[in-house]
């Protein structure tokens, strides 16, 4: 775990997030989305990770991020999508939505959630059935992190993005 979370104090260029899981039980995001479910929920402060993304963004460094959706979208995504996402997209995170459907998507889906930093490491993220996240194993082996990048690239010229699919989502549930 420690490699893990030296990536982000090492990379330089752009560090590359996938997110494929229906949802996350991550820290307090339990409590959050029970409220968010129960129409309850208000927006607090401060923002989980926007002064991470901040921070990367303005030392020069890119954070990006695709996230698969399902249809209908989930709960937790829908947490994401309203709340979280737009405060990072702030922060200078570029997002972008990927639908399902596709090959693509099913590739994404059954590769699973990865950070990639500076096409160099790639961190293969581990969770428990619930979504509590266990480990990130960490691979800088040139051919295995290339397969990465090239999945990375698909994966960014497919995905709309995040401005974009918010406002056609945004749209069609009304």
């Amino acid at each position: 775990m420690a490699r893990f979370d030296e990536l982000f104090d090492e990379f330089r260029g752009e560090a590359f997030r996938l997110e494929t899981l229906p949802g996350y039980a991550v820290g307090q995001d339990a409590e959050r989305l029970a409220d968010y479910a129960a129409g309850a929920y208000v927006l607090g402060s401060p923002i989980p990770g926007v002064e991470f993304v901040k921070g990367l963004v303005e030392s020069g460094r890119r954070t990006t991020l695709v996230r698969l959706v399902e249809r209908p979208l989930t709960i937790d995504q829908r947490l994401s999508i309203d709340w979280v996402y737009p405060h990072h997209a702030v922060a200078g995170r570029e997002i972008a939505i990927l639908e399902p459907g596709s090959e693509l998507a099913g590739n994404a889906s059954v590769t699973g959630d990865f950070w990639l930093f500076d096409d160099t490491a790639v961190a293969l993220m581990r969770y428990a059935p619930d979504g509590r996240f266990d480990r990130a194993d960490v691979v800088e082996e040139p051919a295995t992190v290339a397969r990465y990048v090239a999945l990375r690239n698909q994966l960014w010229a497919s995905a709309v993005p995040f401005g974009k699919w918010l406002g056609n989502w945004r749209r069609a549930v009304r």
